[in-house]
């Protein structure tokens, strides 16, 4: 049974995200990866932001978002562990 299944209600042909294949649904690897790939983009932000915006609000936010991206990649290792 697909992960997806459980979203049936979600309509993937009207997706209003661009610049992706609407007329299938992901599968769950490429979930995870996608996942993995915001992941380490955030946590390169977040480091540009902590580095250029030191002790500023700039800095601190930059902080957050790398806490997010370890959050992220938390649910990306979770994730491989349920699949197998």
């Amino acid at each position: 049974k697909d992960f997806l299944d459980n979203y049936s209600s979600i309509n993937w042909k009207t997706s209003p995200k661009k610049n992706i294949d609407n007329s299938k649904k992901p599968s769950y690897k490429e979930l995870v990866f996608e996942i993995k790939e915001l992941s380490d983009r955030m946590r390169d932000v977040g480091v540009k932001m902590e580095y250029y915006g030191g002790f500023s609000e700039i800095g601190t936010h930059g902080q957050e978002l790398i806490g997010a991206a370890d959050i992220a990649n938390s649910w990306v290792s979770e994730m491989e562990n349920f699949s197998k």
